[in-house]
């Protein structure tokens, strides 16, 4: 029980702001007022129920990073986004942040080690230069220890894009995600991270 639980929770805070990179914000009326409004008392009401730990630890044996690749303006590039983790999981999540002038074209999980789990939400978010995607094990065994390909990034550099390096870090997206991993007794753990780039030439 507790174990659904957090899924959902992590599943909410990630499904909620979920939408295509060219999808355009709609028009706000009352009632999407206070469906918003009413979806957030829901998750206040299930982060109070869920079994987290006040503080995540820090793994030293744990992480996730992402490759470096090259591209001329109006090319395409892919990175791939990694992990290695100490101990068994129910959650993975990965949020991530960009400055430069690329955008993101979507996100693959062929190929990923994680690609047989059925819940994988993600959010591409190019008007707030913000990507988030998870792995939430609900009816699969728990996401083993060890290392593999968490999924494939791909940007588009912009075409009149100068010569010069797009950063991707890691960042917190609202309302409560960071770069974190949540072990079989959930608790959260944050891995070390190791940002990637994209050097646009000329």
């Amino acid at each position: 029980m507790k174990r659904v639980l957090f899924a959902l929770l992590i599943v909410s805070l990630i499904w909620g702001c979920q939408k295509q990179a060219e999808e355009k914000p709609k028009s706000e009326t009352p009632a999407a007022k206070q469906s918003e409004q009413s979806t957030a008392e829901r998750l206040d009401q299930m982060k109070e129920n869920a079994p987290v730990s006040p503080e995540p630890r820090y793994s030293e044996d744990s992480k996730i990073w992402l490759s470096s690749a090259e591209g001329r303006p109006g090319e395409q590039v892919k990175l791939e986004v990694r992990y290695k983790i100490s101990e068994p999981s129910k959650t993975i999540v990965v949020p991530l942040t960009y400055l430069g002038n690329a955008e993101i074209d979507s996100f693959s999980w062929v190929g990923s080690s994680l690609e047989e789990y059925g819940t994988k939400p993600v959010n591409i978010r190019n008007d707030l230069k913000i990507f988030l995607a998870a792995v939430v094990p609900i009816t699969e065994p728990d996401i083993p220890a060890g290392e593999g390909l968490f999924g494939s990034l791909y940007f588009t550099i912009d075409k009149d894009a100068p010569a010069q390096t797009v950063s991707i870090e890691t960042t917190f997206v609202y309302p409560g995600n960071t770069l974190t991993y949540v072990d079989t007794l959930i608790g959260a753990v944050t891995p070390q991270w190791e940002s990637g780039l994209i050097k646009v030439i000329k």
